[in-house]
């Protein structure tokens, strides 16, 4: 599996310095070591097929000063992590409510277990949730090889959905709050179950251009 960063003219993007590329086994990944400028392809052992993208309970000091370092977290705030990609073509991704991914790339060819490659838990936030910045900063990309569900509450800002199978995002239960996918797009190739509770609207800066990304993703199988 391949997965390439291109521009809208289909030129491969490479950052200053380029990225480094480093292989990740599932039986000792952990997302608090994820740092920007890195590609890292994620591989399950066998009996994994899900890998949490939640941050552990127990994050040891070395840990929470990567955490710190990146992102400037303070005490009682939702840490964010990003500026990586993530690839794999034999796991499903699991996203949680403890950890806000933005300025990142994920890519999963899913596990062949008949569940969606990507999946997420209630309250899960993908890209920069802060409502003065503007969208056009921290992109989120999202690509499933089958399909993608996410519990009630998922919120976005500036992500990109590529989805090949269905999408499904569940209503928040009985809260009726109302969560906000703000300058967000859904390529589906199935069908996208949309419950209430969702909102979707293009951020002011944005709209007049929404087809016009600042770059694609393209996962070659």
């Amino acid at each position: 599996m391949v997965t390439e960063i291109v521009d809208p003219l289909g030129r491969l993007i490479i950052p200053d310095g380029g990225f480094a590329v480093e292989k990740l086994s599932s039986d000792d990944f952990n997302p608090a070591k994820l740092q920007a400028g890195h590609i890292y392809e994620l591989d399950c052992v066998a009996g994994d097929k899900n890998v949490s993208l939640g941050l552990p309970s127990d994050l040891t000091e070395e840990e929470q000063a990567i955490i710190d370092e990146a992102t400037g977290a303070t005490e009682g705030s939702i840490p964010s992590l990003g500026g990586f990609v993530l690839v794999t073509d034999n796991c499903n991704l699991v996203f949680d409510d403890s950890v806000n991914y933005k300025n990142a790339v994920f890519a999963a060819a899913g596990a062949g277990t008949g569940r969606d490659a990507i999946q997420g838990s209630s309250y899960v936030q993908l890209g920069n949730m802060d409502s003065t910045t503007s969208c056009d900063t921290d992109p989120v990309v999202i690509i499933s090889g089958s399909g993608a569900s996410f519990a009630g509450g998922m919120s976005s800002r500036n992500a990109q959905f590529i989805v090949d199978g269905n999408l499904n995002l569940a209503a928040p239960g009985n809260d009726d709050s109302v969560f906000t996918q703000d300058g967000s797009n859904f390529w589906v190739n199935g069908n996208a179950y949309l419950a209430a509770g969702h909102s979707f609207q293009s951020c002011a800066d944005r709209s007049d251009g929404v087809f016009m990304q600042p770059y694609f993703a393209r996962l070659v199988l």
